[in-house]
């Protein structure tokens, strides 16, 4: 493979990284949260479909990368592969997909974190257990949560409380 070719793979690869940030921020957290309700209203309020598609535009993290990539293509110059229009055209493409492998990637690393995050919740609920650094007072350093378990009675380095009774932390 030429070394030309190379350099352009890895260029889609590093600006699908800011493309999939701006797509993400926007139409996921919260600190855009009042514009996109806003826009909702008045997508619902609406009769001309041009509106209705525009304010659904920052709703969707595939629909607004397609113009984030092309703002960012603007605004690099970049041609993938071709030199002329087409070559901005396989770049819209080809960082829209790489785009959207990223945030399936992060979507799904979102889901099992959580997912761990309340099986563990369920099980210090249920056993009256507290990881270190999961403590309900808050504290977060790894001294004070080990004094904190241990004036629960619970032991973490030695023997462990083997009874229920000292195994619940009320």
């Amino acid at each position: 493979m030429d070394n030309c070719y190379l350099f352009q793979l890895v260029y889609v690869a590093l600006l699908a990284l800011p493309v999939a940030c701006v797509s993400w921020t926007i139409t996921n957290e919260e600190i855009f949260r009042d514009l996109r309700e806003w826009l909702g209203k008045v997508s619902h309020h609406s009769s001309s479909m041009f509106v209705k598609k525009l304010c659904y535009l920052p709703t969707c993290h595939y629909c607004f990368s397609h113009w984030v990539t092309a703002g960012f293509l603007v605004l690099t110059g970049f041609h993938f592969l071709q030199a002329d229009w087409r070559g901005y055209i396989l770049a819209e493409f080809a960082i829209v997909l790489i785009v959207n492998v990223y945030l399936t990637v992060y979507n799904l690393l979102r889901v099992m974190l959580r997912w761990s995050r309340a099986t563990a919740d369920q099980a210090e609920a249920r056993t009256g257990v507290y990881l270190p650094g999961n403590l309900p007072t808050g504290k977060s350093d790894q001294g004070s949560d080990k004094a904190l378990l241990e004036e629960a009675g619970v032991h973490l380095a030695g023997n462990l409380p083997t009874d229920a009774a000292s195994l619940r932390r009320r």
